[in-house]
């Protein structure tokens, strides 16, 4: 789904994240994470997209995506199942990425259906608060849609990365802000 949206001169558009937009993302993300690395960044962001693709093939499969720019998109979104996850954008019209998000469905063991959002990142001169507040109601209308009991966003902290697949930390209720759906 693309969302575009336009407020004076400057619009953006929400969309899942492309194969060719990873190595922008990724600086948006290591500004807000600075101990991320491309590689950590490029594995999860191929994970994600090419779920079909066993482990130890999915960072050579990235490599060769990324020399097939012209073959068109080659990222899958993933929207569902419990271990479903993806990474959506909001991207000027210059295609900058301005706003980066990674999101899964969790079972969570007090919240039950948690629509998970550890990375919630918006970075631009103008249009923030606009820009953060139409990836929020994008990402809540993706947890209304996937009928997940409640939405969570996590307090932006460097070592968010690191957190992701700690089931201990994951499982929590004392950090981000949650939103009853």
């Amino acid at each position: 789904m693309v969302v575009e949206m336009a407020s004076g001169i400057i619009s953006f558009t929400i969309r899942p994240l492309q194969v060719i937009q990873i190595e922008r993302a990724y600086v948006v993300a290591q500004a807000a994470m600075p101990d991320l690395t491309l590689e950590q960044f490029q594995q999860e962001c191929a994970a994600v997209l090419h779920p079909e693709l066993g482990d130890d093939r999915v960072i050579e499969h990235f490599r060769q995506s990324q020399q097939i720019r012209d073959a068109g998109p080659s990222w899958r979104y993933v929207d569902s199942g419990m271990e479903g996850c993806n990474f959506t954008v909001a991207t000027d019209i210059n295609d900058h990425i301005r706003g980066l998000c990674y999101a899964r469905i969790e079972a969570h063991p007090i919240a039950g259906r948690l629509f998970d959002v550890p990375i919630f990142i918006v970075v631009s001169l103008h249009q923030e608060q606009e820009i953060a507040a139409r990836l929020f109601a994008f990402m809540k209308r993706r947890a209304v849609d996937t009928r997940c009991d409640y939405l969570r966003v996590w307090a932006l902290r460097r070592e968010n990365w690191s957190l992701l697949n700690d089931d201990q930390f994951r499982d929590r209720w004392d950090h981000g802000t949650i939103y009853p759906l």
